[in-house]
């Protein structure tokens, strides 16, 4: 391989990793209970900012990786009315 080509990619890398040890996502996870303090399952759970969403699962727990930042958490269920919270995320360690 050519020497100039591999001291190229040699300084994108060291470019580039830097960047994505930046680049930390923030970690929002809980669990949907109603009134009664069931535990919900298929609750959709989004963040329509960055376009992040997922379902609770049948214990009623959610996760999601997001950018740091504040945003609004929309709780969507067909059988419930919709409920939004905003949350305010720090990189997660």
């Amino acid at each position: 391989m050519d020497r100039h080509f591999q001291n190229y990619i040699f300084l994108l890398a060291l470019i580039f990793l830097p960047l994505s040890m930046l680049a930390q996502d923030a970690t929002l996870k809980g669990k949907v209970r109603d009134s009664y303090n069931h535990e919900l399952d298929s609750v959709l759970v989004q963040i329509k900012a960055v376009g992040a969403k997922t379902y609770t699962d049948a214990e009623g727990n959610y996760m999601l990786k997001v950018p740091p930042g504040k945003y609004f958490v929309h709780f969507d269920h067909p059988n419930f009315k919709t409920a939004v919270e905003v949350v305010s995320l720090a990189p997660s360690a």
